[in-house]
């Protein structure tokens, strides 16, 4: 609770944590884990996770985004939908934000996405559009997985 980068934007409003507030907490987590870059990036001024991967993710080049000592071994795919379920637990606002049970079954579609078939692992990290829906969806996530969207194909 109040670790500079990981707090929810909406306690800054409300002065109220709820399970929602570890969601966020969680998102940024895992944007650390997929990027390989801390919560708060310092350079010559202080810069959110949040605020840099955005705009990478609008652009939609993976090798700008991925940690590189992944050294490319991974099926970009999941790595899309990871970054997805990330952005999703990092919405502006509790309500937008899946519960941790989505969030879960939706990273044990990643973890499976990334089981090698076949003994070779799919590298694509052609750039992507269209991903400005995504950010622009207002509507809430329900527990129902399947009704998330993301800005990639599942």
């Amino acid at each position: 609770m109040g670790t500079t980068g990981y707090l929810d934007p909406e306690y800054y409003k409300l002065r109220h944590l709820n399970e929602k507030s570890d969601v966020y907490s969680f998102g940024i987590v895992l944007l650390e884990l997929i990027t390989g870059r801390p919560a708060v990036l310092k350079g010559k001024i202080l810069m959110h996770i949040l605020e840099w991967i955005t705009p990478e993710v609008e652009r939609g080049d993976l090798s700008r985004i991925i940690d590189p000592r992944l050294q490319e071994k991974y099926d970009a795919s999941s790595v899309w939908k990871a970054i997805g379920i990330a952005m999703a637990c990092t919405a502006s606002t509790s309500i937008q934000r899946p519960t941790m049970s989505v969030v879960l079954a939706e990273l044990k579609q990643c973890f499976k996405m990334e089981l090698p078939s076949q003994n070779h692992i799919f590298v694509d990290s052609r750039p992507r559009q269209n991903y400005t829906e995504f950010y622009s969806s207002s509507e809430p996530y329900s527990m129902d997985s399947d009704s998330m969207t993301y800005p990639f194909p599942r």
